[in-house]
């Protein structure tokens, strides 16, 4: 009888250890499972983040069918640090939590997440190019709806930059940088607007950037100078004033 209490005392506590240690195991697993959500998610807005989006997207061009496309849309909201600045920061989250909703309502979206601020970016596949033109203008008539936030009533409007692949960006930093770029051009020229990557645009950014390095560098050599112009009176016989004009010479 003794050794036989034994044996169960012995059997009893290893059933006990390999329970603790399933549960264990279990908790472990689901403590992974939440730091992955945390890490992979944006606090505020519930919304993925950018380091869902680039892992969605790599993963999406590598399985890319020959027949499809995809587009990434880069959303910003025209005038939200003024929101922020007026209303205080309690209406802006309120205004970004109500455009993060619109963008996760998106059909067949393949990832939607806040890159931060006030920027978004949507993920799509694609069967033509005319699809995202629907889409586009889809998002912006919802983002111009009457907004609730805090004790206000909000109307706001976004510009969106696309980039389509791949067509004929095909890695992920290549479609991250044309929509960036296409976004600029929308915010540059005007409030709720949409603009598809251009290559010119990209050149563009490359002869500004190369003038303002030339220009900095310039400055601070000393290659600008100052030349001084005659300014006469209408009839030609006077000289009323000097025009001082700063100078730089380059090819």
């Amino acid at each position: 009888p003794a050794l036989v209490g034994i044996v169960l005392f012995l059997g009893f506590m290893g059933a006990m250890v390999l329970r603790q240690a399933r549960l264990a195991s279990e908790e472990l697993k689901n403590s992974e499972r939440r730091a992955k959500e945390l890490a992979f998610r944006d606090t505020l807005t519930g919304l993925g983040n950018r380091t869902q989006l680039l892992e969605v997207l790599a993963e999406s061009l590598e399985t890319l069918p020959p027949d499809r496309k995809l587009a990434l849309l880069f959303i910003d909201i025209d005038g939200f640090k003024d929101i922020n600045d007026t209303l205080g920061h309690h209406v802006g989250d309120e205004l970004l939590t109500g455009a993060a909703w619109g963008l996760a309502a998106v059909k067949n979206g393949l990832a939607a997440v806040r890159l931060g601020g006030d920027e978004f970016a949507l993920l799509l596949p694609l069967d033509s190019h005319d699809e995202i033109g629907v889409i586009s203008r889809h998002l912006l008539e919802n983002l111009r709806q009457q907004t609730p936030a805090g004790d206000h009533v909000l109307t706001v409007s976004a510009s969106i930059g696309v980039a389509i692949a791949p067509d004929p960006a095909f890695d992920a930093e290549t479609l991250l940088r044309r929509a960036d770029i296409a976004l600029y051009r929308a915010r540059t020229e005007g409030r709720g607007t949409l603009r598809m990557f251009d290559p010119g645009y990209e050149d563009a950014l490359h002869k500004r950037g190369k003038m303002e390095r030339e220009l900095a560098a310039a400055l601070a050599n000393e290659k600008l100078v100052v030349r001084y112009q005659p300014q006469f009176s209408a009839d030609g016989e006077r000289m009323v004033g000097v025009e001082a004009l700063v100078r730089w010479d380059h090819p």
